[in-house]
């Protein structure tokens, strides 16, 4: 039997298979390809509302006033937060007595005014010196028995005398109240003046146009004014006097 002869494969059809292999194969990564990034979000999306206007959601509402969230309470405004309003300092009570016994002394005890016996009347601010110690503002609440009185208030460095308002500026009596003295910040005192209604006025209209606060602060070597004018005419300060 003759063998049978198999006829050699053409190179046009090699050529072909060899071609449609290769774009098969293009054509599957290009639905890969394209399968992929419908199936990842838009990287833009997600940051799209956080742009509005350049803040987060929360910051808006804050700016516009809003209230904040109880659970996440407010800072403090930068300027509070770093410099905070000192309180007053709480009066050393054996300080102030001893600085209150040479008030006294200077009043002989204020027998000459007080109706009945029982000392001075006093009220006591304090605050730093800004050198570790306190300053204290003794007011004796009145420097005589009559309507013409008023507070007179004396400071000290701990428990030197440095001066009184018989002395500063404007000579004045302070207010007849408790709060006629106060601390206003470190090495600084409040004083109110009475302010009478003219020049002609009457033990009995003493503070009746009011009263008048001055500022003092203490610079280490002395109580400088910082604030603080004489009132408009025909209104003045009732001057002081000491005993």
């Amino acid at each position: 039997m003759a063998p049978t002869l198999v006829p050699p494969k053409s190179p046009t059809w090699s050529r072909f298979l060899t071609g449609a292999a290769a774009f098969l194969a293009m054509a599957l990564m290009v639905i890969l390809v394209a399968c992929g990034n419908s199936a990842s979000p838009p990287s833009s999306s997600p940051r799209a509302t956080s742009k509005t206007p350049g803040l987060s959601p929360s910051a808006g509402r804050s700016s516009r006033g809003a209230s904040p969230s109880p659970s996440s309470p407010s800072p403090l405004p930068l300027s509070s937060a770093s410099f905070p309003t000192v309180p007053p300092s709480s009066p050393n009570s054996a300080v102030a007595s001893r600085d209150e016994a040479v008030v006294a002394a200077l009043w002989n005890n204020c027998q000459a005014f007080v109706p009945a016996p029982g000392g001075c009347p006093f009220a006591v601010a304090a605050t730093s010196d800004g050198a570790g110690r306190d300053l204290y503002a003794i007011d004796l609440r009145q420097n005589a028995g009559d309507a013409c009185s008023g507070a007179i208030i004396y400071v000290f460095d701990g428990e030197t005398l440095i001066t009184d308002t018989t002395k500063l500026p404007p000579q004045a009596l302070a207010v007849r109240s408790k709060d006629a003295v106060s601390a206003d910040g470190p090495r600084q005192f409040a004083i109110a003046y009475l302010v009478n209604p003219s020049a002609a006025s009457s033990c009995v209209q003493y503070g009746a146009a009011g009263r008048d606060t001055y500022v003092y602060r203490w610079t280490g070597q002395a109580l400088a004014l910082v604030s603080g004018a004489p009132p408009p005419s025909p209104e003045v300060l009732p001057k002081t006097f000491g005993p």
